[in-house]
């Protein structure tokens, strides 16, 4: 109940970027799409402009939710949300798009740390008590061996065969902060910058392609591939972070 009473409001509030041109609103658009960990977002086309509205602000409540529930240290606020929130509308072909997006910066906030926790010390410092003083002798000494870097999250995928190997891995690689979002590929307005899971009806996994529009490399066999090759499969839709 309180998730429609949200949206219902959002709905209501005017649209800050509504007497832009169609041309700066693409811009605009774009430049949140490109810094995409900067802001939360959704996006929607649909038959009506409320249709698509509502659609694109239950996107960005979605991932507003995902990123509260995941994220430590922090916590949106939503009441933050409803003053700071932008609302893009306009055509596309014969259907409408709605665009919503909000600056993170402007509605995460950093959960304060108790005063029992950290002894007069800025939130984000690490506290440690003095250590005591250390006596050091040549037969003490072991060498530490050095932690092993984890794989590559993009190396990880490709050796993925199944969806239901896939599914575990993005929820796991998102909890660490290295896939910022993953969907179904038709679910996406701009899939771009995502790279894209191709499966069977099975559920096998039949190709990993690069980030781009309809031609895109199959980075299974490095051969450029259109995605037009692939309708009738299943894609899943995955955005790493810049640090992959």
């Amino acid at each position: 109940m309180k998730r429609k009473l949200w949206i219902l409001l959002l709905m209501m509030l005017p649209f800050a970027l509504f007497s832009q041109t169609d041309s700066e609103k693409r811009m605009r658009i774009g430049e949140v799409q490109q810094n995409y960990e900067l802001y939360f977002r959704g996006d929607a086309t649909e038959e009506t402009a409320e249709k698509a509205m509502e659609k694109a602000l239950k996107a960005l409540k979605r991932e507003i939710d995902v990123y509260a529930d995941t994220a430590k240290g922090v916590t949106v606020s939503y009441t933050a949300v409803t003053e700071k929130i932008n609302k893009v509308e306009m055509t596309r072909g014969d259907r409408f798009r709605a665009f919503v997006f909000v600056k993170k910066e402007d509605v995460v906030i950093s959960m304060e740390a108790k005063p029992s926790d950290l002894p007069m010390a800025s939130p984000l410092q690490v506290y440690a008590p003095p250590a005591a003083a250390e006596t050091v002798t040549a037969a003490a000494e072991t060498p530490v061996p050095e932690p092993q870097k984890q794989e590559n999250v993009l190396e990880e995928i490709k050796r993925v065969k199944t969806l239901s190997e896939l599914r575990p891995l993005l929820v796991r690689r998102k909890e660490a902060g290295e896939v910022l979002d993953y969907n179904r590929y038709s679910a996406l307005n701009d899939a771009t910058m995502y790279y894209v899971v191709i499966f069977s009806r099975e559920g096998n996994v039949m190709a990993l392609l690069s980030p781009g529009r309809e031609q895109r490399v199959n980075l299974m066999t490095g051969e450029e591939e259109n995605m037009s090759k692939y309708k009738g499969y299943g894609a899943i839709a995955v955005l790493l972070s810049k640090n992959h």
